[in-house]
């Protein structure tokens, strides 16, 4: 009796140009002319779906000039963003401002009479330095209006260093320019905002 196996042969059979064995197992053939095959369509349209969104990611990417920073770039902006704030404003420029005379024209105790625009008008005023601070106010008592000083450029001063109006002997102190005693007590001259910047001093707008 003979030990060789038995050969066997599994029949393959042509069904609508599909190969199919005797288990039943079919493979993908294309689909007839003519018929699309669904499963097909939706691969084709998921493919086609990726793609569209990479193609738009890139895009957004190129229109709006972003890219992914690398490592030495997220360190400079953490370097940069810890940096202090410094905001400049219109102070740091002085073509906005008047000048109104050198630094060294005003001495700390002494009165000055000067000239400058104030609100559109040529204004005298009367310009002091106190405590190293400059300070100027509009050359007006408030009690009558007057000039404050006797004559031109020139003022009277108390001993204890404060501005005494020449017409009715109203005294100002040299820091606010509130006056302390007289006629108008507790009245104020009328301020103008001073710059010292550069050996200059100059008149800021309002």
């Amino acid at each position: 009796m003979s030990s060789r196996p038995l050969a066997v042969d599994y029949p393959i059979f042509n069904v609508d140009n599909t190969l199919v064995g005797v288990f039943g197992s079919r493979q993908p053939q294309p689909a007839a002319h003519g018929k699309v095959d669904s499963t097909d369509h939706r691969q084709a349209d998921c493919n086609n779906e990726k793609k569209q969104a990479q193609e738009k990611a890139q895009g957004e990417n190129t229109d709006t000039g972003q890219h992914q920073p690398q490592a030495g770039e997220w360190m400079g902006r953490r370097l940069i963003e810890s940096l202090p704030l410094v905001i400049h404003d219109k102070e740091d420029s002085l073509e906005s401002f008047q000048f109104l005379c050198r630094s060294d024209e005003l001495i700390n105790g002494a009165f000055s009479e000067m000239e400058a625009v104030v609100d559109g008008q040529r204004s005298h005023l009367v310009a002091t330095r106190h405590k190293g601070n400059a300070r100027a106010w509009l050359n007006i008592c408030p009690h009558q209006g007057r000039p404050l000083n006797w004559a031109p450029n020139r003022f009277l001063v108390d001993n204890q260093g404060q501005l005494v109006c020449a017409a009715h002997g109203a005294v100002f102190e040299p820091d606010q320019g509130i006056c302390v005693s007289g006629p108008c007590l507790r009245a104020a001259l009328t301020p103008v905002t001073l710059v010292e910047r550069n050996a200059n001093i100059y008149i800021k707008p309002v």
